[in-house]
């Protein structure tokens, strides 16, 4: 199995994909997709650094440790969390008979393209910040009212777009993993996934509006 195959023909890769997989391969991929997406917190923490007045440097420290953390360990929330929806929905929807284990690696190979989207919306979120000027002595309601005023604006909305792409992407692959993790039917693996991915989706689309 190759990680074009992957990509490019997923329902080849999970069928041939061992029945007891190892978390190995999927967990490295979740490490480095967080890796990743604390590149894109980074501008944010530079940002409240900057602007924040001397007597709450204390609090900025804190509020950006906490926003890397949460980009790092959201990705493992977002997987464990997935896992357990397709999971519930297709044994109790579908009958579907696969280990908790192997839908949990399965699932965690479908992150794959997150590799791709995070370096985007990196690249997106440093461009958007480096070509701003950032005001001084702003208290930590002003610095968020800046940063989000950044968020909307057409880098960032352009980098959200793309993410939906992604998301799309990941849907695919999350559909043939469930299909072959539970031994169900397409129509079957569609309606299980579709259900997370179309809630997350809807969230996007409701941030981009």
């Amino acid at each position: 199995m190759s990680v074009a195959t992957l990509l490019m023909n997923p329902d080849e890769f999970f069928e041939r994909a061992d029945s007891t997989p190892s978390l190995r391969y999927p967990f490295g991929i979740a490490i480095i997709v967080g890796i990743v997406g604390t590149l894109a917190s980074y501008p944010l923490f530079q940002v409240s650094q900057q602007a924040v007045s001397a007597d709450a440097e204390g609090l900025s420290s804190v509020t950006g440790v906490v926003l890397i953390a949460a980009a790092f360990l959201g990705v493992f929330a977002i997987w464990m969390i997935l896992t357990a929806v397709v999971y519930a929905i297709s044994v109790v929807a579908f009958d579907g008979d696969g280990s908790f284990k192997t839908t949990l690696a399965y699932v965690g190979w479908g992150l794959f393209p997150d590799l791709f989207a995070g370096i985007i919306n990196a690249a997106f979120t440093f461009y958007a910040f480096q070509s701003v000027t950032v005001p001084a002595n702003m208290s930590p309601q002003q610095i968020q009212g800046f940063i989000e005023s950044v968020q909307s604006g057409p880098v960032l909305m352009t980098a959200s777009v793309i993410g939906i792409i992604f998301l799309l992407w990941k849907g695919v692959l999350w559909i043939f993993a469930v299909k072959h993790a539970q031994q169900l039917a397409l129509r079957e693996a569609v309606i299980t996934v579709a259900i997370p991915v179309g809630l997350f989706l809807l969230w996007q689309l409701y941030n981009l509006l």
